[in-house]
């Protein structure tokens, strides 16, 4: 007779077989307990459902628990360590699928599986809670992706110093005869450092007395939400709190100070159209590179050019309608070219709190630097740490970030006050 395979051997069929059927149906109620968590983030949406859990990823056998319920997966569970479960309370199976049969107060058949931090129950939830958190935080619009930049993550919480390189200046005429001349950097630095951002859930043995399936599904994909909401509100805060830069000047001004000879702000009344926008993009045009040495405006005009029209949620029709159209709004002649239609449009509802009326044009961040968002090494999106507590006995899930911005340069950046 040949020896029964693993992939054959039933969950809990025998003592001389629990360990593998034990260890299959581990991988097969951790890929269902995801599966079921992603189908609820996503609405039952197949095909998203493949983007963020690939079949490639998913046990074959888990559609076997499609239907499911939490308590009958950790009722399967516990049965599949050598416990009988007949007779129990619904407390004693959730306890015991948990922390174990000592914590639940029953006896474990001898040679039953044993009983550790790695093959707890609670530990096949985790990969489904990380799954929904991470639905929850990608399908968040991240609006400052484009208009800002993404900085070198940093490697600890120490601070941060980036080195504010000047624009390269126009090139001069070089006599070959002698060595040629070496463009200055600015010795200006910007100075940040990221922090670190958390919050936490408790997934108690209660949620699978009561059944609670939401415990891994909806609250971990509303985490997910916050966090992505955090980050977006850590970058644009730099733009609605108007720093001070380096050049101890806030980041938009509506006159020339100091030694700041460019404006980046226009006060008054004026939602976008063809002509405001029109004149935001003159005045990014012309802006310049680094002052000389001297502290005199420099010749060299960078010709930046806007590519996001910024607005807040009260200007998203406006700004939809302008950009959108094939021939420019407000023209009474007809065939009038419209030239916002290059901008890509960004709608941040935080703007609102902030002014109702004023709005952005942003160049690419990768000509001249705006704002920088930098995370910490490893935490480029949200991480999730399982931590358990045997007296309360409940698995606390602790979803952190860390995260910071920094306005580096106002050049790439123009404010119409709108109002």
């Amino acid at each position: 007779v040949k020896a029964k395979t693993a992939e054959h051997v039933p969950y809990g069929a025998s003592v001389r077989h629990v360990s593998s059927g034990t260890e299959r149906l581990e991988v097969d109620l951790r890929s269902a307990l995801t599966m079921t968590a992603c189908r609820s983030a996503l609405n039952g949406d197949e095909a998203k459902l493949e983007k963020y859990f690939p079949a490639a990823q998913r046990s074959k056998a888990a559609d076997n628990f499609r239907h499911a319920t939490l308590f009958d997966m950790a009722s399967e569970y516990v049965r599949s360590r050598g416990i009988q479960t007949l007779g129990l309370t619904r407390d004693q199976i959730a306890i015991c699928a948990m922390f174990g049969p000592e914590k639940a107060g029953i006896r474990a058949a001898a040679g039953g599986a044993a009983y550790h931090g790695s093959g707890s129950f609670s530990n096949l939830t985790l990969d489904a809670v990380n799954k929904s958190m991470m639905i929850g935080y990608q399908e968040v619009p991240a609006t400052w992706r484009g208009p800002m930049k993404q900085g070198q993550s940093a490697t600890d919480f120490k601070n941060i110093h980036r080195m504010q390189l000047g624009a390269i200046p126009n090139l001069p005429i070089w006599n070959d005869s002698v060595r040629p001349d070496m463009a200055s950097m600015a010795d200006g630095k910007a100075t940040y450092a990221v922090e670190c951002r958390s919050i936490g859930i408790d997934f108690g043995y209660k949620l699978i007395v009561n059944d609670d399936m939401s415990a891994l599904t909806s609250t971990p994909m509303k985490l997910g939400d916050a966090a992505a909401r955090t980050v977006n509100t850590v970058a644009w805060a730099q733009v609605t709190s108007n720093p001070t830069m380096r050049d101890a000047q806030a980041l938009f001004l509506a006159t020339a100070a100091g030694l700041r000879f460019r404006k980046n702000l226009t006060t008054g009344a004026g939602a976008p159209s063809s002509s405001t926008v029109g004149a935001l993009k003159a005045l990014m045009r012309l802006m310049r590179g680094e002052n000389t040495p001297e502290g005199t405006e420099s010749s060299d005009i960078l010709n930046l050019t806007p590519s996001y029209l910024v607005v807040p949620a009260t200007l998203e029709t406006t700004a939809e309608v302008l950009i959108n159209s094939i021939y420019d709004p407000a023209s009474t002649g007809a065939g009038t070219f419209n030239a916002t239609r290059s901008l890509r449009l960004v709608v941040e509802p935080l703007l609102d709190a902030a002014s109702t009326t004023a709005w952005y044009l942003f160049a690419e961040p990768t000509r001249v630097e705006t704002v920088e968002v930098t995370f910490l090494a490893g935490q480029e999106t949200p991480q999730v740490r399982e931590v358990r507590d045997e007296h309360t006995l409940a698995s606390t899930y602790y979803v952190l970030q860390s995260v910071a911005a920094k306005a580096l340069d106002h050049r790439g950046i123009q404010k119409h006050d709108g109002a």
